[in-house]
């Protein structure tokens, strides 16, 4: 090898190291390609990023969880009192039936 092979023989090796890495990569490529596809999810995110958004979120996030409490504190305050008058009513019809029985129902 004299001095003017060496610049030719390094391009030559880097030819050959080019269209290996070439092939490779086309070869990575195909794979890809072939392997079947995957359901990806994507998160959209809503007009108002960043830390504003964050908070706008986390505070609508609250107003519905004390909203949904409230709704419930007040379901269980209607169903008490309209258990209490049921009671209430009950009670007063089994003292009238009682009544009824003892004094004006005469069977001797």
């Amino acid at each position: 090898m004299n001095a003017g092979d060496k610049p030719q023989h390094l391009q030559q090796e880097l030819r050959e190291l080019e269209d290996r890495e070439r092939s490779l990569r086309l070869r990575e490529l195909e794979l890809e390609i072939e392997q079947p596809a995957t359901d990806v999810q994507v998160e959209v995110m809503p007009k108002e990023s960043g830390l504003v958004g964050s908070r706008l979120r986390r505070w609508r996030r609250k107003i519905v969880m004390a909203a949904k409490f409230f709704g419930l504190v007040i379901a269980i305050i209607v169903a008490v009192r309209v258990a209490a008058w049921l009671a209430g009513a009950v009670m007063v019809v089994g003292i009238a039936w009682l009544a009824y029985q003892l004094f004006f129902d005469s069977d001797d």
